[in-house]
């Protein structure tokens, strides 16, 4: 073993603190979506990505405003798609496999 480093680095420095939907670039998630390939034919085309910090704020102020119009103290959700877009969780089908929803 003559080199002191990977020929391929899991991490690479050049990479801003960013990922490009906006989120902190921390390598504390695992990569679902859209691949690079994806982002630069979508570049490429003059598309935009989508916001994801303000989809969720309008997801959230949604909720918010069906509570306070309907005189709610909460709410509680046992349907996977009504979870999903409330909390924007990216996998419910391995929750629902451990716990029981219905």
């Amino acid at each position: 073993m003559t080199s002191y480093q990977r020929d391929r680095r899991k991490i690479d420095p050049t990479r801003g603190d960013r990922l490009a939907d906006g989120t902190p670039n921390d390598n504390d998630r695992v990569e679902i979506g859209p691949t690079q390939l994806a982002f630069r034919e979508w570049q490429a085309a003059g598309l935009l990505l989508p916001d994801l910090g303000r989809m969720r704020h309008d997801r959230w102020q949604k909720l918010v405003a069906g509570l306070v119009a309907r005189d709610y103290g909460g709410l509680l959700m046992f349907d996977p798609l009504n979870i999903r877009y409330a909390t924007d969780t990216t996998n419910m089908q391995l929750w629902n496999t451990h716990n029981p929803f219905r």
